[in-house]
């Protein structure tokens, strides 16, 4: 996934990297996203997602399906607005 702005809390995302490998993150902290070779781990609010090239079709559909499941729950009511403010008093 190669998102403009984050798809949690709508702020812009900062890219770091090249096409091989690459991380993505909020600059609220709310969602990252790193791809090495193959690997990729999603990370929301510290919570990991991780795939990686040997995954069936399914497998990779159940991964992503998850993490929508996961930001879909956080937009819900605004709860992640609360855990930007406590990440943000860490």
């Amino acid at each position: 996934m190669h998102y403009i702005k984050c798809p949690i809390c709508q702020s812009d995302m900062n890219y770091d990297g090249d096409q091989e490998e690459n991380y993505e993150y909020c600059t609220n902290k709310c969602y990252a996203e790193e791809f090495h070779y193959g690997y990729t781990r999603v990370s929301i609010f510290g919570k990991e997602f991780f795939a990686n090239y040997r995954f069936s079709a399914d497998e990779e559909k159940k991964f992503r399906k998850n993490i929508e499941r996961e930001i879909k729950h956080l937009r819900k009511n605004e709860k992640y607005l609360i855990k930007i403010m406590e990440s943000n008093n860490d």
